[in-house]
Formats: C-alpha cells, structure tokens, sequence
C-alpha cells in the first residue's frame, strides 16, 4: 500500500487513505510516519495528530532544557527534545514526550531505527488541549515502561509543577511545587533548578488555577487545497492545528519532520548556545517559536533563532516573533534545496539578520552566510570536525566535534576533504 505526502514545498493536505480507517498496524504506522511530514502518535491501531506549541511552550522548554543538557553534558543520562520518538512495546504507544531522559545508550528498536525506548524521565508541557491527557490516559501508558522513574508535568498557564516518582514499593508518589521560590528535583540525574528559572520570561502570575478539560483537536475545517489564504486565516488555522505548517504569499506550507540524527545535532548546538548566552542581552529558541517576516509575508519555524531582548518583539498575533539577529537550519534531505535557496532568499528581508547557518544532516559540513560591512552576503564554510564553528553576532564559538558528537556522521569524517575555508562566494 502506497501512502502520498505533500513534500515540502507543497501544499498541506491530508494523507490520502484517511485517518478514520479502523485500524492500521505498527508496520503501516511507521511506513506513513516515515513519509509524514507532521508528527503523529500511535496506539492500538489508532493514528492521533501531535498538537502544536504556544510560544510560552518554548519559552519553558528553552529554560528546562538549555539549563539540563549543560548541567548532564558527560554524563551517563543525556536530554532529548520532543522529536525523539519513544516506542512502548508493552502497550504499543509511540509518542513524542516533550523532554526525555535516556541513561546510557538510546535503545533502538530492530523494526524501526528511529524509535528509542527505555527512557527514565519523561517531561511533558501542558497545554490546554492535552493536560487531561497527559494526567490521566497518558501517564497509565508511561507506567508500562520498565526504566521510568520520574513523569514531570510542566504547567504553561499558571506557575506549577507535578513531579510522579516511583518509591522503594513501585508505587507512585506526587509532588506538587506551586512556588517560584520552590525547586525541581529530577532525582535520577540528581539535577535541581528553581521554578523561577524555568518560568523565566514567561510572564506567568503565581497562582493556581483550574484544570481545562480536554478537547478534541481537529484539522481546521476550511480546506487546504484552496489557491489562497490571508494572513488572518492562517494564523486562526495554525492556532487550531495540531501541526505546524508555514506561510508565504497566501500558500500553506508543512513543515517537514526530522530523523533522530537532527533531534542529536539540535541538542548539542543549542545546548552550548543556551549555555554560553545565560544571563545575556542574546537569547535563543528552538523549532517551536514562529517567525514572521512582513516584509514578505512569511511565517516560518526555524530550527534555532537568537533574539536581541533588545529589538526583540511581537507580530500582529501574539504568537509570532519577527526580527532575529541569527537563524539556524539543519538540514534534510528533503528541505536542504529549499533552506539553501528560496528561504533563505525570503530570510534576507528580515532587517536584523546577521548570520545564516545551514548544518548538514547527511555529512560533516556547516555553512555559514554573514552580512559583511558592505552589506554582501558572504559564505564560509567548515567540513573539518576539528574546526571551530563561530557565531560572531554572539561571540559564541564550538567545534564541528562537539556539534557531530554522537552521531553516525562523528565516524566517517576522515573519509571527507579535510578542510576548513572561508569562502569567496559572496552575494
């Protein structure tokens, strides 16, 4: 059985053999995931779309995860953001946790490599849509994991975290911090982080509130198929969505899905960036946070954005972000022609742009496109993993070692040019 996707650059629609079929296998599910350009879950032959993320999501996930993967950088239990998928044989639930934390080596499973299981920690964000869910339905399917040991529930509207350990007798205890003042405690990492670090630029008021019950999430109803779309149709349709998709000159984009080697490079690179920009003017955010371009009308969701506070600001929705001073974009096989060319064509409209960085997914190699004093675009490039990787609007500088470290890709760079050059390609 075939199953069509739109590729990148088309626009958004359904898979063709409909969702609402009874039932579809493991085999199958994987089959479409691996054509899919959204993410979705499975459970007992039932395929859900994964719901999308409000800004404050990022905002807390950046604060939680920067903070985590620096603090456990060499140690046995590494952080995963929400594109690792985890698989549950026990229960045959594959799903994307928003953070999960392996110990030791990601154990793969033979019917599909990119599935990882055994995780020890698993945090979730809540969200208005999935809060039920994630308390109720969801947590009995993360007790069939052999290695669980802590479930964390990160409120994102008001300040408040639940913290489900297993004690001595396998049952689970709860602990409820509802103060800024309070602190985190993942005891399998032995790491701790107060709750006004994690809530940090979210704005959030200090007070309880009452749980949301859970809806259904639905595609929107207006068709994608349709030539055009404004601007406000958009961002009511995205808001509604369960999926991410881009904007431009009227036309609805998916966003492509990303293999685990992109999830390993994303957590290197923006762990150290988090890391190095703690406490200063820059700040960066990962693939949740929508940029808007007015000046082309593109909404887009790059990999990693750094954001000056200082000229940071809001679109006309509330959820968008405009003026970034660096983009990064890992590439893909399927978006690596589009990143290269046609965005960053449209990128290049953004007033405050200083730096454009394309890391290859399928090769040691990075490109880095500066805007020099004569405002030209000017190209280095770096295929050594020996080489120091620079962001000078940050003062920020890494190794291709680092950034490539544990992936396939940290084995096979001797057989490449061994090179790094800046090069005179300018534009």
């Amino acid at each position: 059985m075939e199953y069509k996707y739109p590729t990148h650059n088309s626009e958004v629609r359904e898979p063709e053999v409909a969702y609402g079929k009874r039932k579809f296998t493991e085999a199958e599910y994987l089959e479409m995931e691996r054509a899919s350009i959204d993410r979705h879950e499975y459970y007992q032959g039932e395929i859900f779309a994964m719901s999308g993320a409000a800004p404050i999501h990022s905002v807390i996930f950046k604060n939680l995860y920067g903070d985590l993967a620096y603090k456990t950088k060499g140690k046995p239990c590494q952080p995963y953001g929400s594109d690792t998928r985890v698989y549950i044989p026990e229960n045959t639930l594959y799903t994307y946790p928003d953070i999960s934390i392996f110990c030791g080596d990601l154990t793969d499973m033979t019917k599909d490599e990119d599935n990882a299981v055994n995780p020890s920690v698993i945090i979730e964000i809540l969200s208005p849509s999935t809060r039920k869910y994630d308390r109720g339905d969801k947590f009995k399917l993360y007790q069939d994991i052999p290695t669980l040991k802590e479930y964390i529930l990160i409120d994102s509207k008001a300040v408040g975290i639940e913290v489900f350990r297993l004690n001595a007798h396998n049952h689970w205890e709860q602990e409820v911090c509802k103060r800024l003042s309070s602190q985190l405690e993942i005891r399998t990492v032995s790491y701790t982080l107060s709750l006004q670090d994690i809530y940090e630029g979210t704005h959030l008021p200090g007070t309880d509130h009452n749980p949301i019950n859970l809806h259904i999430v639905n595609e929107p109803e207006v068709p994608y198929g349709r030539n055009r779309f404004t601007m406000k149709e958009y961002l009511e349709m995205e808001r509604a969505s369960v999926t991410k998709h881009e904007y431009y000159q009227g036309r609805i984009i998916a966003v492509a899905d990303v293999e685990n080697i992109h999830n390993v490079i994303f957590k290197n690179l923006y762990r150290d960036i988090a890391s190095w920009l703690e406490n200063k003017s820059y700040q960066p955010y990962g693939s949740d946070t929508r940029v808007h371009i007015p000046e082309n009308t593109l909404y887009t969701y790059p990999d990693i954005s750094i954001f000056c506070k200082d000229i940071m600001d809001m679109a006309k929705d509330e959820d968008n972000y405009i003026n970034p001073s660096v983009i990064i974009e890992i590439l893909s096989p399927s978006t690596r022609n589009y990143d290269r060319s046609t965005k960053f064509e449209l990128y290049r409209d953004i007033p405050t742009l200083k730096e454009y960085m394309l890391v290859d997914s399928e090769a040691v190699g990075i490109e880095v496109w500066r805007l020099n004093e004569q405002q030209r675009w000017k190209l280095h490039q770096y295929k050594d993993l020996m080489s120091i990787l620079e962001i000078k609007t940050v003062g920020f500088t890494v190794s291709l070692q680092k950034i490539y470290k544990d992936t396939r890709l940290q084995d096979t760079w001797q057989q490449l040019p061994a090179f790094c050059h800046n090069a005179v390609q300018e534009s």
